[in-house]
């Protein structure tokens, strides 16, 4: 997640760059040169959303592979003294014995 904000970051400076540059170029050169930074920023922005949305919608497609972290079935009990439940089941179902 880091790394997102890393060439974001990369990117904007690379933007600016390109941007603050088109106001003071003075050869042709120059203007190639900031063009192509503006390109690259926005070619660089454009890969890194694309990666970010593929890695998220690879990450979401988990159906409940381990249900005691992500799903628990079983809950204390809500009186004072009274023991807590236990949970037996690998199967997301409510199989809870007192």
């Amino acid at each position: 997640m880091s790394m997102v904000f890393l060439l974001f970051s990369l990117e904007l400076i690379l933007f600016l760059a390109g941007l603050y540059g088109l106001f003071i170029y003075e050869t042709t050169f120059q203007l190639s040169i900031f063009l192509s930074l503006l390109i690259i920023s926005i070619v660089l922005f454009a890969l890194t959303v694309y990666r970010y949305q593929r890695q998220k919608g690879r990450k979401s497609t988990n159906d409940c592979w381990d249900c005691g972290i992500y799903m628990p079935d079983c809950l204390p009990s809500s009186g004072v003294g009274k023991k807590s439940l236990d949970c037996d089941s690998f199967d997301c179902g409510p199989d809870c014995t007192p």
